[in-house]
């Protein structure tokens, strides 16, 4: 089994987290997924041989439409809350997210992940059909291979040095640069942007 594959499956056989897709799917929205924590943290568990647990923080819902208003982002919330209250659901339509990170406008989610800070968080997972889809632009080999690869600036890398969570989370690994964490890989955004187009824009695989 390729890693699409095996990240479809192991979403879908986690009963909270297919519930979460089902819930998303059920919105309607175009080009909706759920992305960064909610997959990241799912494969690093398994890969550490944990239980499945819960989504710690946010749930992050993306989706795409250059036409809908802002308040179907808060709808929508309301929406999952009633569906699913113990999840801290966020939804963000990705069409305006380039205003606030000063970037280019977005073409689509997986357009708008390719800009996100860290390769191991720019995966995303939606329910289609009869089974789960995998969005990976920047690929998956940083989220199997328990990399935290980003382009930060300095002030960025110093907020995002694990401090307590992500330690917790992978406590069996030890970390380069920072003492005791996960390696931290910084390259140039541009690089990196580049090499990503350079292979297909994104990886989808259904189960």
């Amino acid at each position: 089994m390729d890693r699409v594959a095996a990240l479809a499956a192991l979403l879908s056989a986690d009963p909270l987290r297919s519930a979460a897709l089902a819930a998303v799917a059920s919105l309607g929205l175009p080009d909706c997924w759920i992305g960064a924590g909610f997959v990241r943290d799912a494969l690093w568990d398994h890969l550490h041989g944990r239980e499945p647990a819960a989504p710690v923080g946010d749930v992050d819902v993306v989706w795409f439409c250059r036409t809908a208003g802002k308040g179907v982002d808060r709808d929508s919330e309301e929406k999952l809350r009633a569906l699913l209250p113990g999840l801290r659901w966020s939804v963000k339509n990705q069409a305006r997210m380039h205003r606030h990170n000063g970037d280019a406008p977005y073409r689509s989610v997986a357009d708008a992940m390719m800009h996100w800070p860290e390769t191991a968080t720019a995966v995303a997972a939606r329910y289609e059909g009869r089974g789960v889809e995998i969005n990976a632009p920047l690929g998956l080999d940083d989220l199997f291979e328990l990399r935290l690869h980003g382009w930060f600036s300095g002030r960025e890398a110093r907020c995002f040095r694990p401090a307590g969570f992500v330690e917790a989370m992978v406590a069996a690994l030890s970390v380069g640069e920072h003492g005791g964490g996960i390696n931290v890989h910084h390259a140039g955004k541009e690089k990196a942007r580049a090499e990503a187009r350079a292979s297909p824009p994104w990886q989808m695989r259904r189960v």
